[in-house]
């Protein structure tokens, strides 16, 4: 089943003025291969959830992206957020497909590299079930290392986030910190540009990462807001802004009345630059692991 075309064919019957709930209906009598999940949509939709919420619950978009979608229903852009997450929910699929592919190598030699172990340890007197006992116990492990990593391509960036601001990482890597603000104000920007008060806005931003000292900055920043700050220095003093191009990038939109604009350029540049690292990160944990198949062969044809 591919969810991916239904969120484009939702987007196209959205922006000709159609109803979500009625764009489902129509796309539930299509495709039998899409009409379990069309009719999950469907259900949801009647019992008075949001599209966004809908398409959480269906396992179609992430934290960030339902969040994004909310803030379009908002705004009258809810065809624009789908085919965002429908281009991003496409990228987490190519990215785990070819993940997959480069796995496939490594993990055929390492096969053969246990099997030729269990061999040669039966032929030197070993029993049968201790020597395949111990290819399995490797095997597993491998399996475990591989799943791990696919996961890891699909995952919820904001699960990620969460975890690396618990453990203090946004003040101590620059790169986690630029993965936080790619998150963060992508959601801050479509917020702003649905029209959004800060406060409001404030609240559905604490949702988006689930960690103590996140949601306390939050707290802080809503708190600030509703006391009359300006959104930079707000952002600045509840420690979720710090000083540098982003910074001054939201100082001058919000003094010159062109906030969205701005922050809209500056984190297509961002997101550029991170798709190019996180492409990295993907194609060198294959080598890595490629390269420990290796030792793993090798140990066991010594």
């Amino acid at each position: 089943m591919d969810s991916n075309p239904v969120l484009l064919d939702i987007a196209h019957l959205l922006e000709a003025g159609i109803a979500p709930a009625d764009a489902v209906a129509r796309l539930e009598a299509g495709d039998s291969r899409t009409r379990s999940l069309l009719t999950g949509l469907q259900a949801d939709l009647k019992r008075g959830r949001s599209l966004a919420e809908s398409l959480h619950r269906a396992g179609l978009a992430n934290t960030l992206e339902t969040e994004i979608v909310r803030a379009a229903e908002a705004a009258g852009k809810t065809d624009e957020a789908l085919r965002l997450v429908s281009r991003r929910l496409e990228q987490r699929r190519s990215r785990a497909a070819a993940l997959r592919t480069r796995l496939w190598l490594p993990n055929t030699l390492l096969f053969i590299g246990l099997t030729i172990n269990v061999v040669r340890a039966v032929t030197a007197g070993a029993s049968l079930s201790n020597a395949a006992t111990d290819a399995l116990g490797i095997a597993l492990l491998i399996v475990i290392v591989t799943q791990s990593m696919l996961v890891a391509v699909r995952a919820d960036i904001a699960r990620a986030l969460g975890i690396g601001w618990r453990l203090g990482l946004r003040a101590r890597s620059t790169l986690f910190r630029h993965y936080f603000e790619q998150t963060f104000y992508t959601l801050f920007v479509w917020q702003a540009d649905a029209g959004m008060d800060y406060a409001a806005g404030a609240r559905n931003l604490r949702k988006l990462i689930n960690a103590t000292g996140y949601r306390k900055a939050l707290d802080n920043y809503q708190r600030l807001v509703r006391a009359g700050k300006p959104a930079t220095q707000a952002l600045r003093d509840a420690g979720l802004l710090v000083d540098g191009e982003l910074a001054e990038t939201i100082n001058v939109g919000e003094q010159s009345g062109r906030l969205v604009s701005a922050l809209q350029h500056y984190l297509l540049g961002q997101g550029m630059r991170l798709e190019q690292s996180t492409d990295s990160i993907f194609k060198w944990l294959p080598r890595i692991y490629y390269f420990v198949v290796l030792l793993v062969c090798a140990w066991s044809l010594v």
